[in-house]
């Protein structure tokens, strides 16, 4: 949606009218400023959603480095219930 927006305002003749909706009343934007702020606004989006992923790829790790702990105690509880006891 904001990439469209962009190629839209992209097409704006320097010097024609934009209108940015705030709230119920369209007021005048400066073609410029609506270039930078929808600019400004993907850079953004795109900095959460790296950001983003990264978490999830930490999590990610932390996820299969508790699933091999859990494996490796397992393995050690089948190990030890499987030897006879001493008495």
């Amino acid at each position: 949606e904001n990439e469209l927006l962009l190629e839209e305002v992209g097409r704006i003749k320097p010097g024609e009218q934009v209108f940015k909706l705030i709230g119920p009343v369209l007021t005048r934007q400066d073609s410029d400023e609506a270039r930078r702020t929808v600019t400004s606004r993907l850079e953004f989006l795109r900095e959460e959603i790296e950001r983003v992923q990264g978490r999830m790829a930490d999590s990610e790790r932390q996820t299969r480095t508790a699933q091999t702990r859990i494996d490796k105690i397992r393995q050690a509880a089948a190990a030890a219930g499987s030897r006879p006891l001493d008495q």
